[in-house]
């Protein structure tokens, strides 16, 4: 035998023990293929084969603003770099290769309402791993003032203006869009708005109306309606009133209704509050009984007393307002005292700029239907600038309106649960001598109604 063949069998034992101990080391995981391990990727000639698996960071995107927003992120190992990235967009912010050792940058100089992707890659030498995010920024909030009102007070027929200025809360741009401008009756602009104007397109973040309102107390809001897809919409703060007076006078306020159950020598009704000396106030009185009754001064005039058919009567005084803040009924007469569906009530109503005011004529009546409404008769009032207030009455507790108005102003509508009876008070102003038609009256219901009515011309002198 060779020295040849006597190796052969050596060789052969040697190449079985090499082929186990590599497969023993694939079992136990001592060596292989790396990306049998690795879940991020090498872009390095050099990559070891033995390396373990890199975690990704989580990556979140919160708060987010208008044109902003928190980008934060784990860190799972010690990285040897970062590389973060923005779509659409630059960084603003955020460095582009954030320190191994943040966690936490934030964005700057974003756009409302868009669609945004940030991508950050922790790196450990020559590996990457990357984590990706995307969110939307919300609308830009928006404010919206109201300024440069002007008059602060003037008479019906006139211009008044306001300006309105829209802001970004965020600073992103100028708004665009429009403006509507409303006049509201009332001190925190709630309820139907009494004039309102055209849509006044913003420039440079402003825009400017004007209305031409009717006699009476007004306040100013303004509400932004934008077009872009940047904004949302605002509302301005409700201004501070402003008064329109229709020339001659106009409707200032209605006092606290005075009810009385029982017959009585002496009532005091009070004046409304801002009532001023030389304002032209009315003493109203609806009595149950239609019994006449008198006033406790001679300052008061007597503008009529008219008596229904069903329990109803309306009796009415003026006067040029002096320093007293109440008036007085004499010697009340209510027949069935305290019975129920018995008794009267009594306001006293204001009018302002009626400097030394005169009745120069009157028109009284009652009808009665069951249509729920009434036209009071016609009357003519004499005299040219003339303020015309309407005065009516019913034996129902149902709110009074005006179904047509003829160009007259609802002054109040007035209701009285027992005894039960309204008022109503309305007003206008002419100036011309004309003859007047009343508004027509309604109560909403189809009741047989007893309604009393007094229609009432005064003049002032200017």
């Amino acid at each position: 035998m060779s020295a040849a063949q006597n190796h052969a069998p050596a060789r052969s034992r040697f190449r079985r023990y090499i082929a186990v101990a590599a497969m023993v080391g694939l079992v136990l995981g001592l060596g292989g293929p790396a990306d049998g391990y690795w879940t991020a990727t090498s872009t390095g000639s050099h990559a070891r084969s033995d390396a373990a698996t890199i975690p990704a960071p989580k990556l979140t995107a919160s708060p987010l603003t208008a044109t902003g927003a928190g980008l934060s992120w784990t860190q799972p190992f010690d990285p040897t770099g970062y590389g973060l990235t923005q779509a659409p967009g630059t960084l603003d912010g955020c460095a582009a290769h954030p320190a191994t050792t943040a966690t936490d940058c934030t964005i700057l100089g974003l756009t409302p309402n868009t669609s945004y992707k940030w991508s950050l890659t922790a790196q450990l030498h020559q590996w990457r791993s990357p984590a990706t995010v995307t969110a939307t920024t919300p609308k830009q909030a928006t404010t919206t003032t109201i300024s440069n009102i002007s008059p602060q007070s003037g008479s019906a027929g006139s211009s008044f203006t306001a300006t309105a200025k829209v802001i970004g809360n965020s600073g992103f741009g100028t708004p665009a869009g429009t403006v509507t401008f409303r006049l509201y009756p009332t001190v925190n602009c709630t309820g139907v708005a009494s004039f309102t104007s055209p849509a006044q397109g913003l420039n440079a973040g402003s825009a400017t109306a004007s209305l031409q309102p009717t006699g009476g107390t007004y306040h100013w809001q303004a509400i932004y309606n934008p077009t872009d897809s940047y904004n949302n919409p605002s509302t301005s703060s409700c201004s501070g009133p402003i008064t329109v007076t229709q020339a001659g006078g106009n409707y200032f306020a209605t006092g606290p209704v005075k009810t009385i159950a029982k017959s009585t020598e002496n009532v005091d009704v009070q004046y409304p509050q801002g009532t001023a000396k030389g304002d032209l106030v009315l003493l109203v009185l609806l009595n149950t009984e239609r019994a006449q009754s008198d006033v406790d001064s001679s300052e008061w005039g007597d503008i009529d007393h008219v008596k229904g058919d069903s329990h109803i009567g309306l009796q009415s005084w003026w006067r040029a307002a002096g320093t007293e803040t109440s008036a007085r009924i004499n010697d009340l007469q209510i027949v069935k005292n305290q019975q129920p569906g018995r008794g009267a009530s009594a306001w006293v109503i204001t009018y302002k700029n009626m400097a030394t005011p005169k009745l120069v004529n009157k028109e009284s009546g009652t009808v009665t239907n069951a249509t729920g409404n009434v036209s009071p008769s016609h009357l003519q009032t004499k005299s040219p600038n003339t303020t015309v207030i309407s005065l009516i009455g019913t034996n129902k507790n149902s709110q009074l309106s005006m179904s047509n108005t003829r160009n007259f102003s609802l002054g109040n509508s007035l209701t009285v649960d027992n005894p039960p009876h309204a008022l109503g008070v309305a007003d206008k102003f002419l100036a011309k001598t004309a003859t007047t038609i009343p508004p027509t009256w309604s109560n909403g219901i189809k009741q047989s109604t007893q309604w009393v009515f007094t229609t009432a011309a005064f003049t002032s002198s200017p």
